[in-house]
């Protein structure tokens, strides 16, 4: 979980940075978390802010 925390918050740092690249790679990894320990709930949230970095990020 707690792996889980601290890649959403460099994701959220690097975004505020301008390294969009790099947030949606700490996203892709909290995504990873969440799936290993079955948290539907904490994904959901995941894949709003992902979608949200995408347009940013140019792809």
């Amino acid at each position: 979980m707690e792996s889980l925390k601290a890649n959403v918050e460099l994701a959220r740092m690097a975004a505020r940075l301008g390294f969009y690249g790099c947030a949606e790679t700490f996203m892709g990894m909290a995504l990873g978390d969440a799936n290993r320990l079955q948290r539907h709930d904490l994904k959901r949230g995941i894949f709003r802010i992902r979608n949200k970095l995408r347009p940013l990020a140019g792809r």
